[in-house]
């Protein structure tokens, strides 16, 4: 069994069985998104995408299962998630197919695809058992701590928005957890240029109607079960969730 099934088959097997397992052997960055690609061709293909922050000029990409997007309000049922990360994020959505053999795209391009942008909780999870000791490529092989999607409201005028500031606080049962904060991607249509680049070089075509989670502008943190989440602007709740 080479390295990439073996790695896909137990982070799936960990998903499934919500039962994490000692990091599986990655050997190289290009490995662990290979790894990536096998698992979500498993578990229904390529029509959600993460971007996560490293730093500016390094990004980090990774599938969103399909099975893990949900609408706000979502309620989890108990021992959803083996650890429950909030981050607050802003969702792209393309209403067009963009193939892996389709030229480069430009930022007008990119805009031009986009037809919707949405407040969402991200949930960052893990099926390593101990991630604070996994080298990166085994996180980023366990789709970059992918754990749900949460679908909040649409913003009606995008494009005179600052995708990279929302101006959302994070609640966390009823009390303020986090600032109103900035993604420190910054420009986020050129990180969802590097993210169609880097679906374009992995030879991975990507479906009209795809999702693109651009990154957090709150930080992670780190909530219970039982609690309550909220993304909240103008004393408005943009979307919540309940663990």
């Amino acid at each position: 069994m080479s390295e990439i099934t073996y790695a896909a088959e137990q982070l799936l097997a960990a998903r499934d069985r919500k039962e994490p397992v000692t990091a599986p052997p990655v050997s190289s960055r290009e490995s662990a998104y290979a790894i990536q690609a096998e698992i979500a061709r498993r578990a229904g293909g390529f029509g959600n995408w993460k971007i996560a922050f490293f730093v500016p000029t390094d990004l980090i990409f990774a599938p969103i299962l399909a099975r893990t997007v949900v609408e706000s309000p979502a309620v989890f049922p108990p021992s959803s998630f083996n650890m429950i990360g909030i981050e607050g994020e802003m969702v792209v959505r393309l209403d067009a197919p963009v193939p892996a053999a389709g030229p480069v795209l430009s930022r007008e391009n990119i805009l031009a695809l986009i037809c919707e942008v949405r407040v969402a909780i991200e949930v960052v999870d893990t099926r390593l058992l101990d991630l604070k000791a996994a080298p990166e490529i085994a996180r980023i092989a366990d789709n970059m701590s992918s754990g749900a999607l949460v679908l909040g409201e649409a913003l009606a005028d995008w494009r005179s928005a600052d995708l990279a500031a929302p101006g959302f606080a994070v609640l966390v049962n009823g009390e303020v957890a986090v600032e109103p904060g900035r993604n420190r991607i910054g420009d986020i249509i050129g990180a969802i240029g590097q993210l169609l680049d880097h679906c374009r070089g992995q030879g991975i075509d990507l479906p009209a109607g795809v999702r693109i989670s651009t990154g957090s502008s709150t930080g992670v943190i780190f909530v219970s079960e039982g609690d309550h989440v909220a993304l909240v602007a103008d004393g408005r709740t943009l979307a919540e969730a309940r663990f």
